[in-house]
């Protein structure tokens, strides 16, 4: 007898991952795509559509390889409240007509959406992934992690995922999932490695574009512009960095409610002449390419999807001394790793490895050793496996 393939809907922010989405959403999309379709039945479902030109790409092209893809409504920045309401409507009318067995969320609001359609309906499977390494969830909205976090969440979702162990931990403490005995599963982020195979682009064009000359030393960053990525600290950095070696220029590449007070940074600490930025891009691959090396200046992560693409584009990589880094990397082996929020000690970082030929070689080296450990194709995998088993 024919086993009916199980329904799986993984519900991410949105379609713009070089935006709003982030790598969680890029991560939710690559997951579904990896799933086995002789056992599964995937759908990709956005809580939003934030109005970006590659969003309408993505959903075509996913469609069209026969996944179904689908974002609910359009974000108003001004009403996220709203936004959010509407977007739980719209997805429980989907639901109406398209069947789902689990349905795995990727993101906070996506969460709180899983929560409200499991009331409609009970049979729904629920399981998250916890992408922000911050150590507690809602860290604004102490009421709501209570209730949702601590309170809620264990009782309704059948599995709850952590993309680093710092998070596992903190999921394992609160006092409903100890008295139910459930217990949160350690998963990392994974990427396609494949996106990173053949790239073509031409580096030079793209420095053109960006009007910088092709002799400089590239730091590149790729990210939201937002608190938690440090920006500020690596303008800080770029600041010290600029006045011992001229030859460096930073590119910064992503988008957020920082970017104006980030430019105003630059401006006031005069290394504008040194700095780009260059909002959302949908090649980001390409970017890569232009760099010499990848800083990861956060102050909190979950398991940066950035940092592993750029250990597989081939970059040397610095990044902060976190508990999300530092699952992926070791400090002199694969990376520089750096205090956070330290802008002297990531300066020192940066001009170390813009002077160490042979430091570079060796970390792109052990770089790639490392990232093979993240291959969607091995995540996907366990992934199905604990699909399998809440199915039956």
């Amino acid at each position: 007898m024919i086993q009916p393939r199980i329904r799986i809907a993984e519900l991410v922010n949105g379609f713009a991952v070089e935006g709003p989405g982030g790598g969680a959403s890029r991560f939710g999309i690559s997951l579904g795509k990896s799933l086995d379709q002789t056992r599964f039945q995937p759908q990709i479902l956005g809580l939003w559509n934030f109005g970006m030109l590659y969003e309408k790409e993505r959903l075509t092209a996913l469609n069209e390889a026969g996944i179904l893809a689908y974002a609910a409504t359009d974000w108003q920045e001004r009403n996220p409240y709203r936004s959010f309401w509407m977007a739980y409507q719209d997805l429980r009318k989907f639901f109406s007509s398209n069947a789902v067995d689990i349905l795995h969320s990727h993101s906070e609001f996506g969460d709180i959406a899983a929560l409200f359609l499991k009331i409609v309906r009970r049979r729904l499977i629920l399981i998250r992934t916890i992408h922000n390494g911050y150590p507690i969830e809602w860290r604004k909205r102490p009421i709501r992690r209570l209730l949702l976090t601590n309170l809620l969440y264990p009782i309704f979702f059948s599995a709850e995922i952590g993309v680093n162990q710092a998070i596992v931990d903190q999921l394992d403490k609160r006092w409903i999932a100890r008295i139910l005995n459930k217990k949160a599963i350690w998963q990392p982020n994974a990427i396609d490695l494949n996106r990173f195979l053949g790239n073509t682009e031409s580096k030079r064009a793209l420095l053109n574009e960006l009007s910088i000359d092709k002799d400089t030393f590239i730091v590149g960053s790729i990210g939201r512009l937002a608190i938690e990525k440090g920006i500020e600290d690596l303008l800080q950095a770029a600041s010290l960095v600029v006045k011992a070696n001229p030859r460096v220029f930073f590119v910064i590449v992503g988008e957020g409610d920082l970017r104006a007070a980030l430019v105003d940074v630059a401006e006031n600490l005069e290394i504008s002449k040194h700095v780009r930025f260059t909002g959302a891009r949908p090649d980001i691959e390409a970017m890569y390419g232009c760099f010499d090396v990848l800083v990861n200046s956060s102050l909190w992560e979950g398991l940066s999807t950035v940092i592993l693409e750029g250990l597989a584009a081939r970059v040397p990589v610095i990044a902060t001394d976190i508990p999300g880094n530092k699952a992926i990397l070791t400090h002199g082996k694969n990376s520089l790793i750096v205090p956070p929020a330290r802008p002297k000690e990531l300066a020192k970082a940066i001009l170390e490895i813009a002077e160490d030929h042979n430091l570079r070689a060796l970390l792109i080296k052990n770089g790639l050793e490392t990232v093979e450990s993240y291959r969607i194709e091995a995540i996907a995998q366990s992934h199905e496996i604990l699909y399998q088993k809440l199915y039956q």
